[in-house]
């Protein structure tokens, strides 16, 4: 099969009611290969047909599925020059407006945190390792409110002591 067919097929066989263990074992691949077709299968179609046509990798799509947005994802693969289209490009492209897991900002305001107060994580599907590096926080924002939350008192208490700034 080529790499469309591939996430084609799949994607079909899903729709149909199997589910990724049966997949996986009916193709010889691993629960987690199926997952990452799966993945990929949910891209833009535009960058469907941008694979079909040999303009796209399965690398490339790989960067650009972290998000589920199909216009921020057609926007940072069209919108880019050919040579900047690499998988590491599109990757930071996309995910520049996320907050890595192991960010200082994200570890003093904690994931449990930031979840309670309905933030998204996203993960990496396709990251070589499990490690926190594939995990990105997706509201910014949110995350930035949490931390001033979480700096307010303690900033009383130091204006508290007759400090004139904080």
């Amino acid at each position: 099969l080529l790499a469309w067919e591939e996430l084609a097929v799949y994607g079909q066989l899903i729709e149909s009611g199997e589910g990724p263990e049966a997949i996986a074992a009916r193709f010889g691949v691993s629960p987690q290969h199926v997952a990452r077709r799966l993945k990929l299968a949910r891209v833009s179609p535009l960058l469907v047909d941008a694979l079909k046509k040999e303009e796209a990798t399965l690398d490339q799509l790989a960067a650009l599925a972290i998000i589920d947005d199909h216009a921020a994802q057609e926007k940072a693969f069209f919108d880019a020059p050919e040579w900047a289209r690499t998988p590491e490009r599109l990757k930071a492209q996309i995910c520049q407006a996320h907050v890595p897991e192991t960010d200082k900002l994200a570890r003093f305001v904690g994931t449990d945190n930031y979840q309670a107060a309905g933030g998204a994580i996203v993960s990496d599907l396709f990251a070589e390792s499990d490690d926190d590096s594939t995990r990105y926080l997706a509201d910014r924002d949110l995350l930035v409110r949490l931390a001033e939350g979480k700096l307010q008192p303690i900033a009383t208490q130091v204006q508290g002591e007759g400090w004139a700034w904080v």
